[in-house]
């Protein structure tokens, strides 16, 4: 909280730099917050990042963990992410709340908005990049204040294994370094094989499939194949045609998506052998897990918007 906003609000104390709260002593929030914390439920690790190949706790899983605990001494936390779109940052502000006495505390997580996932690490500004930014921060605010430690679990402090790719600093500001797991070499070398074979025929060269919360997905595409519309009849519904991509590597499972919208089609077919990043949705449906791509964002480094190349300098 700025000093300005400090300034005017009275009454609000500040513990440490980015945690500020009702009072110096919170004598009936640390007392029910020490009581939750015993009864507090292990969180399992049961998503795991493709990419690195370990599992993680996802925000969800830490919630379930704890809500039932927190609601029962009168406990609430509320989380507030804010975007900056001139610094290109997202704030979480997380707020613990004691019911009875109107006792609280808050902390705060600046991060970064931008992740380094454009053609050579150009950094990228979106809803996705921020929608990334947002889960991150609201995950590590809502542990540190309800107080839960995080043991083994990597955080995004070294190389890749963590919620968000690791981040350099660049001319004051903290960027995001590339999620993309292939060089500017490698990616040469997809673009020059496939002018060289057939669609059919190009082999990947690219990493493994890497997932980037909370809906970010970059692979290699091996192949797309069209699934042909069809008409309601007697007994069957209709369906809509769509086109069923193939990738190396699986995420949650699964080694192909389904893409619903005629405007990525052209795009994805001609993409075999290339690595691609995609916004992805995903859902179960009859013990099976299902991918839809919803968006293309690169394809070989190259930003995509609405299917059509985005040209540098264009607004």
């Amino acid at each position: 909280m700025s000093e300005k906003i400090m300034q005017e609000v009275p009454g609000v104390v500040v513990l440490a730099e980015g945690t500020t709260a009702s009072d110096y002593a919170l004598k009936n929030l640390n007392k029910a917050l020490g009581e939750a914390q015993v009864e507090f439920l292990p969180a399992e690790k049961n998503v795991k990042n493709e990419f690195v190949g370990y599992k993680y706790t996802p925000l969800v899983e830490i919630v379930a963990a704890v809500r039932p605990s927190l609601t029962k001494y009168h406990l609430t936390v509320s989380q507030f992410p804010v975007v900056d779109l001139e610094r290109k940052t997202v704030t979480v502000y997380t707020r613990l709340v004691h019911w009875d006495s109107g006792e609280w505390m808050q902390n705060e997580i600046e991060l970064p908005g931008e992740l380094a996932l454009g053609k050579g690490g150009t950094p990228v500004f979106n809803q996705q990049t921020i929608g990334g930014s947002q889960t991150y921060g609201q995950k590590y605010g809502y542990k540190a204040i309800v107080g839960i430690a995080d043991s083994e679990e990597m955080i995004d402090s070294t190389g890749e294994k963590g919620d968000l790719p690791s981040r350099q600093t660049r001319q004051g500001a903290t960027l995001h370094q590339t999620a993309r797991a292939t060089s500017t070499q490698q990616s040469s070398q997809q673009a020059n094989q496939r002018a060289a074979a057939p669609q059919e025929q190009a082999q990947p060269q690219a990493g493994q499939c890497k997932f980037i919360p909370p809906n970010g997905l970059t692979t290699v595409i091996k192949g797309v194949q069209a699934v042909e519309a069809k008409p309601a009849s007697e007994g069957q519904s209709a369906r809509k045609g769509y086109v069923v991509v193939t990738f190396l590597g699986a995420h949650n499972g699964v080694s192909f998506a389904s893409c619903f919208n005629t405007k990525y089609w052209d795009l994805l077919k001609e993409s075999v052998g290339l690595e691609c990043n995609f916004t992805i949705k995903e859902a179960d449906k009859n013990n099976q897990h299902f991918i839809n791509i919803i968006d293309v964002c690169f394809v070989d480094g190259q930003a995509y918007f609405e299917g059509k190349p985005v040209v540098e300098g264009e607004a």
